[in-house]
């Protein structure tokens, strides 16, 4: 099972890639920010930082208030949450 399926929904619909989320998070966090770094986020290699998460809804236009639901523990959810 994909991990932050919600999330890569959302970056579906926008036709957003994990490159995309790479560049804006180096850019808002003026740091460096690799496309395996983020694969390894996605994957659950490594854990999402909250800056990260908020720059991520940031490019999404997410609202912060839904943080849970893009990046729930683990990755994943026990049940299906309707947005």
């Amino acid at each position: 099972m994909k991990k932050f399926k919600l999330l890569r929904l959302k970056m579906y619909d926008q036709d957003v890639t994990q490159e995309d989320i790479a560049q804006h998070i180096a850019n808002v966090l003026n740091n460096t920010c690799s496309i395996s770094h983020v694969s390894d986020l996605f994957n659950g290699r490594s854990s999402w930082r909250m800056d990260e998460a908020y720059a991520v809804l940031e490019l999404l236009k997410v609202p912060h208030s839904e943080l849970h639901k893009y990046f729930p523990k683990d990755g994943e959810r026990s049940c299906y949450v309707q947005i």
